[in-house]
């Protein structure tokens, strides 16, 4: 079948059903969730059909079509995944096993003999997940990374359930690797120009696979240097590089999470048939994907996305899985396209020659200005995906955007500054602004710059009763070490608010523990810790544990991600019952 036919066909295709078994979900939840039981006398939607499975041989190239439509409209957002627990890759699957590949036990079998020993922190079955969706499939339709978008794109969420225990797994996963600020290619062999119109947003629900090179997608393998083609050039500041754990580790992959907000910068078209649309990854107002790292009891529990800090990447960057790509209509009523910016428009260069519909894309970077980081950008401090680049340290803040800062903190109960880029400078203001707010409840800080010294004046801001309002603190991915743990506590020796601290994937050690120990003998209002991701050992839980036979107050403790023995694991629980009666959920 024609390539061009094999897209177009993707459009018309009716969907399937099948059923499928998802009681095994069941035994991993803390509690059963009558919804999750009906879902076994339900029928799942299957995937529509791109073609024939006649005609889909073994090329892996297959995925790079996967160009199905995601609706014009917003969905909601992918949320309730997160209060699932972490189990096994296997288990992840089990629910969604008959809409797979039948040859997906062999994959995940694959992905976790490639993954025993994961890189960047993850878990074997963290990485062997992320593993797994980088496969292709002989059938397109049953491909894992095209039945799991499809899904996502899908405007009945309750769809997307089945998929909860993977999507834990491979967010936690992806959660872990530290995020990319850079430019990001994508393309498809169809113009899609009409569908994004300057000045915006659009949602891409599904994962996007990206490069770092707009030259490799000239290959015929994916746009080719003629026809019909659409080229994204995308300002990333959240991508995942996961080369350490894809089984094209060669292609070094940018990987996009679902749910993903982007801008229409600006939209050209320098040749016949080639049409360049640029994009700017921007948080929606609010968050489409939650965060995989908080589990509750409660389904009204939701934390923010916490995306991780922006980190260099290096490498010659390949492509993969670039067709796989969401398209969205605009949602607006006016069809017609409106006019480039201002800036765009002054740099635009003179008519191309004749012949210029050939022209390959490494010279169209070279010709064309607009497609550049930095003119697009401007002095806007990034992060170069080039080897060799190194990450830029901002600028001060400007007086009015922490202006703007300290009105969201004083109107507004709930406040996300995560990857905000601040820094203890900033902290200081903000910290003034907390000793007299009466109105936020649950501030995040996670992904940015702060250090000792930012922590030291915040705690001193939320000691005693100067603030009596604020309830969750999300410090999560920062740079806090045993100094911040020593002023954490004082402040929550006379604290009496806050319930929720989160301290996860920071440089707290066992000296750090020390002084939480402590605190927690005396604390009574604190009920759920988070100190997942630190580098703690079995001493420092040790002194956890006998901290906890005075402590009544804490209902949820994670410590995963640390340096605990098997043989500590295996007591603790035991321990535990000796003098705790009111902990309800650990996470080792």
């Amino acid at each position: 079948m024609p390539l061009d036919t094999f897209v177009t066909s993707a459009t018309n295709v009716v969907a399937a059903t099948a059923t499928c078994n998802v009681n095994e979900m069941q035994n991993h939840s803390d509690e059963e969730d009558p919804e999750l039981s009906s879902l076994s006398s339900r029928r799942v939607p299957f995937i529509p059909e791109l073609g024939n499975d006649n005609n889909n041989g073994p090329n892996a190239n297959l995925r790079y079509i996967d160009v199905y439509e995601n609706p014009s409209k917003l969905l909601l957002p992918i949320n309730g995944y997160q209060d699932y627990p972490l189990v096994t890759l296997e288990e992840a699957i089990a629910p969604v096993q008959c809409n797979l590949d039948k040859e997906i036990m062999v994959q995940i079998y694959i992905a976790k003999q490639n993954c025993r020993k994961p890189m960047d922190g993850l878990t074997q079955d963290e990485s062997a997940a992320i593993h797994l969706y980088s496969f292709g499939s002989n059938n397109v339709h049953q491909s894992f990374h095209y039945v799991l978008n499809q899904t996502l794109r899908m405007e009945d969420r309750t769809h997307l359930k089945p998929w909860f225990l993977y999507l834990k797994l491979i967010l936690s996963g992806l959660w872990k690797l530290p995020s990319a600020k850079c430019m990001v290619w994508r393309g498809i062999k169809k113009n899609l120009s009409d569908q994004y119109i300057v000045g915006n947003t659009v949602v891409w629900w599904g994962f996007s696979s990206c490069t770092t090179s707009a030259e490799t997608l000239e290959s015929e393998q994916f746009l080719g240097k003629t026809g019909t083609r659409t080229l994204f050039s995308i300002e990333c500041t959240n991508g995942k590089v996961i080369r350490n754990h894809s089984y094209y580790e060669r292609e070094n992959e940018v990987l996009l999470l679902p749910a993903t907000q982007f801008e229409v910068v600006g939209k050209v078209s320098p040749a016949i048939d080639l049409f360049i649309i640029h994009l700017r990854e921007t948080p929606p107002p609010f968050p489409f994907l939650q965060s995989p790292v908080y589990h509750s009891d409660s389904p009204g529990f939701t934390i923010p996305t916490v995306p991780l800090a922006a980190e260099e990447v290096t490498g010659n960057v390949g492509t993969y899985k670039l067709y796989d790509q969401s398209v969205n209509a605009d949602d607006g009523d006016d069809d017609s396209e409106r006019p480039t910016t201002d800036m765009l428009d002054s740099l635009r260069p003179p008519p191309p020659p004749s012949g210029m519909e050939n022209l390959l894309l490494e010279d169209l970077e070279n010709h064309f200005v607009p497609l550049t980081t930095r003119s697009v950008m401007g002095t806007m401090p990034e992060v170069r995906c080039s080897t060799g680049g190194r990450a830029q340290s901002p600028p001060p803040r400007p007086t009015v955007e922490l202006h703007k800062i300290i009105l969201h903190i004083k109107n507004n109960t709930t406040v996300d500054l995560s990857m905000k880029q601040i820094f203890d400078d900033d902290l200081t203001i903000i910290a003034e602004e907390l000793k007299t707010n009466r109105k936020c409840t649950r501030l995040t800080l996670s992904s940015n710059q702060i250090t000792d010294d930012g922590i030291r004046v915040l705690s001193h801001a939320l000691k005693g009763k100067t603030n009596t309002t604020l309830k969750m603190l999300i410090l999560s991915s920062n740079k806090i070490a045993d100094n911040s743990a020593q002023y954490i506590a004082n402040m929550l020796k006379g604290n009496n608010t806050i319930e929720l601290l989160d301290l996860s994937d920071n440089e707290i050690t066992n000296s750090g523990m020390e002084f939480i120990a402590a605190t927690l003998k005396t604390n009574t209002t604190l009920k759920r810790l988070y100190l997942n991701d630190n580098k703690i050992s079995d001493d420092g839980f040790r002194l956890v544990l006998h901290a906890l036979k005075r402590n009544r107050a804490l209902t949820h403790l994670n410590i995963s991600g640390n340096q605990l023995s098997r043989e500590f694991k295996k007591t603790f629980d035991e321990q535990l019952s000796k003098g705790n009666q009111t902990l309800k959920t650990v996470y080792l």
